[in-house]
């Protein structure tokens, strides 16, 4: 089975994704089952890291596990939609891009707050 990554989503794509300094975990929403793992992030979209490929086109309800507690919240629930999926660098694992559907807006600030200190962790460290 072959994925190819569609090309023009990096045109399409407004914001720099950032990589964070954890392992931040995703789960189904729906079944409480691991998805993967944060690979980067924006409040428009993410790469998920998994040990299987997951479907494209499909609609996700998913549920960041916060790696630590961020404005009293210690998880964000989404709904994204697959867009390409394709072996990682790592070749036990698969990338896959998300772009996000629908987020409340203080689960969106929660992500903001979660890159912008990805960000600064990377200045000083």
């Amino acid at each position: 089975m072959s994925y190819i990554r569609d090309t023009s989503m990096n045109e399409r794509r407004r914001k720099t994704r950032q990589r964070l300094n954890s392992l931040t975990v995703v789960l189904d929403a729906v079944s409480g089952e691991v998805v993967g793992r944060i690979g980067n992030l924006t409040s428009e979209g993410l790469l998920l890291c998994s040990d299987r490929p997951l479907a494209t086109g499909e609609t996700f309800r998913l549920q960041i596990q916060l790696p630590d507690e961020i404005a009293g919240r210690t998880r964000v629930d989404l709904e994204a939609r697959s867009l390409w999926t394709q072996r990682a660098m790592d070749p036990t694992c698969y990338a896959t891009g998300f772009e996000i559907l629908h987020i409340s807006d203080s689960d969106r600030n929660v992500i903001e707050l979660l890159i912008q200190d990805a960000v600064f962790q990377r200045w000083v460290s």
